[in-house]
């Protein structure tokens, strides 16, 4: 399964979701604000089905400085 190039922008959550597939990725990311899972805060704690490897997934690019 592939969530590749996907736009995560606001309150989403993956807590309690099963991450079973063979390999599930979310790899450069257009967008990565306030995406939540179980392993959060837990060194180690994300399965090794999910990539990329490096966690968080970095964007494809940062998202704009607050303006003030």
């Amino acid at each position: 399964m592939s969530f590749r190039a996907g736009d995560f922008f606001g309150a989403i959550t993956f807590a309690g979701t099963r991450f079973e597939a063979g390999e599930v990725r979310f790899d450069r990311p257009n967008a990565w604000v306030g995406v939540t899972f179980d392993w959060d805060g837990q060194p180690g704690g994300k399965p090794a089905s999910v990539k990329p490897d490096e966690w968080p997934p970095a964007p494809v690019e940062p998202p704009p400085a607050p303006s003030r």
